[in-house]
């Protein structure tokens, strides 16, 4: 084993250890920090009539898909009923913080013979022994699978419509065997890059495997690959974790995957699968969300490897600490090997202002808008009290001017963008460093607007907003919740959250940060584009 392996299984063992730690955390600390935590959702009482479970909340992180134990309080612990964990089919809102919860599992409530008059505690399920198994599939990797040399030949047409950036990065990763890395910064198509790398592998009766660390992302880049390669596409996975094209074949293993040109999967699937189909070529999308110690494995299943992702995004959501001493996840630790790393620097999303601060910062001003993007702004030329010409906005409160005042300030604004400029709510996108306040945002949108409208324009932490994009973005912060300094001053999170942004990036904050650090230089940045706004909502 190379020290590189040696430090994916130390690394690997650490977090093993600090999640198992954590999950101990849920179950002995006090029920509201557990809950507080974000990883519990109770109490919750059952429906009977049609097999669900239905609690009070605004903000978790419990998700359609995930594993849940079901748990009873005993001498204020959390205990669970049995061994057995759940899926959550379905999450919906059915009133103001009313959350019912859905399971994939039908026999649930006959196996756990539960009391309709209990209260019972969703907890977030931790089971070590799936991470330990890969563990040990990493530990035992002697050797990795050498690149082969792929003489390549273009279908016509394949290079039409790409930009020259794109153009460029298809080249270098083709002139190197299929083999690379592509940095794609925020709406620079590295769905489209990769769909024509694919291609183009296709056309050369080349298996071709794709891989991302969540299911969104397979089947983002399964649904786009599909729309060019009619037959062969298959997806192997979750049917319930999976929502791709009707073009796409659905399987549930590998086992059952025959007859394919291209396959897609999340990273655990392929890892833990006892045979790995034949792959000549294999794609990793969104790499920079993928925890480094998963790439010994990548590498031994095949050796020309294409990632695509971005150094400058978030990277992986690890328990424990290792920034400062190895890189975090797959694409920096794979692009520290590579020659040459191109970027893709013309990007389809944000207007010019937008994309300024992140061009200037963190690209050294190569990212630049396509033409057609430059002006882009859906509130242009509309009149009224919170809407200007400007379309990035700094609104302060002039100290604090408390919790209900900044609410009501971002309900009015979601209010006027929707009455002026007609878009859907799905077009709105609320993001707060801290969860409690996003959890306050959406008891207010809840109140005014309903729990469907909050459906659609769900507030949420920069973690969970990365891979969307809203026309109109208001990133909201509050005196009464200040994050560790280290937390506000990621660069990284500054990044995403503002490239979320199609026409109109807002700030609204009762507070401006007083030490020098990343953060106050971003908010000093944005009171520098915008027209500076005092809260005037009661």
């Amino acid at each position: 084993m190379d020290n590189k392996n040696n430090l994916a299984v130390n690394l690997y063992e650490r977090e093993i250890r600090a999640r198992i730690y954590r999950n101990k955390l849920l179950y002995n600390q006090p029920i509201d920090k557990a809950i507080e935590m974000g990883e519990v959702v109770g109490p919750a009482k059952i429906i009977a009539d049609n097999g669900e479970i239905q609690s009070i909340g605004f903000q978790f992180k419990l998700r359609k898909g995930d594993s849940i134990k079901l748990c009873v309080l005993d001498n204020g612990n959390l205990k669970p009923i049995k061994n057995e964990s759940f899926q959550i089919a379905n999450i919906r809102f059915i009133d103001v913080g009313v959350v019912r919860f859905k399971f994939n599992n039908n026999y649930m409530f006959d196996l756990l013979e539960l009391d309709v008059q209990l209260e019972y505690f969703l907890v977030l399920d931790y089971n070590p022994i799936f991470d330990r198994i890969l563990l040990n599939k990493i530990r035992e990797i002697n050797e990795f699978k050498n690149k082969v040399d792929i003489n390549v030949k273009y279908p016509s047409d394949v290079m039409k419509n790409l930009n020259w950036s794109q153009q460029g990065s298809i080249d270098t990763i083709l002139n190197n065997q299929f083999s690379g890395a592509i940095q794609g910064p925020p709406g620079t198509g590295k769905t489209e890059v990769l769909a024509k790398l694919v291609e183009i592998a296709v056309a050369n009766d080349l298996k071709v495997g794709v891989l991302s660390y969540t299911n969104k992302a397979v089947d983002n880049a399964l649904s786009r690959i599909s729309k060019t390669i009619k037959d062969g596409v298959c997806r192997v996975g979750d049917p319930l974790k999976s929502d791709v094209a009707n073009d796409v074949t659905l399987v549930k293993n590998f086992t059952t995957l025959n007859n394919y040109k291209v396959f897609g999967s999340t990273t655990h699937k392929i890892l833990f699968a006892k045979r790995i189909p034949h792959v000549d070529v294999l794609f990793i999308d969104e790499a920079s969300q993928i925890p480094s110690y998963f790439l010994p494995g990548i590498k031994n299943i095949c050796c020309n490897i294409v990632m695509i992702g971005d150094q400058h995004q978030l990277p992986p959501i690890l328990t424990v600490d290792i920034s400062k001493e190895y890189e975090p996840d797959c694409f920096s630790l794979y692009r520290n090997e590579q020659k040459q790393l191109p970027m893709l620097n013309i990007q389809y999303r944000m207007n010019k202002t937008i994309q300024d601060w992140s061009s200037q910062r963190y690209y050294n001003g190569k990212l630049r808008p396509h033409y057609a993007n430059t002006s882009r702004d859906i509130f242009l030329n509309t009149k009224s009290q919170f809407f200007g010409d400007k379309v990035i906005n700094y609104d302060n409160g002039n100290g604090n001017i408390g919790r209900e005042k900044i609410l009501n300030q971002i309900v009015h604004y979601i209010k006027e963008a929707k009455h002026l400029t007609g878009i859907s709510w799905d077009e709105i996108g609320i993001i707060s460093p801290h969860r409690k306040h996003a959890c306050q945002v959406n008891r207010k949108i809840q109140e005014v607007l309903g729990p469907k409208v909050n459906e659609l324009i769900f507030a949420d932490t920069v973690d969970r907003y990365q891979g969307r994009e809203k026309e109109f973005i208001i990133f909201t912060l509050s005196n009464e919740m200040r994050e560790p300094a280290e937390f506000l001053n990621d660069y990284r999170r500054i990044n995403v959250a503002i490239t979320r942004a199609k026409s109109r990036f807002y700030v609204v904050s009762d507070f401006m940060p007083e030490k020098d650090g990343e953060f106050s230089s971003f908010l000093n940045w944005c009171i520098s584009k915008s027209d500076f706004l005092q809260a005037d909502v009661a």
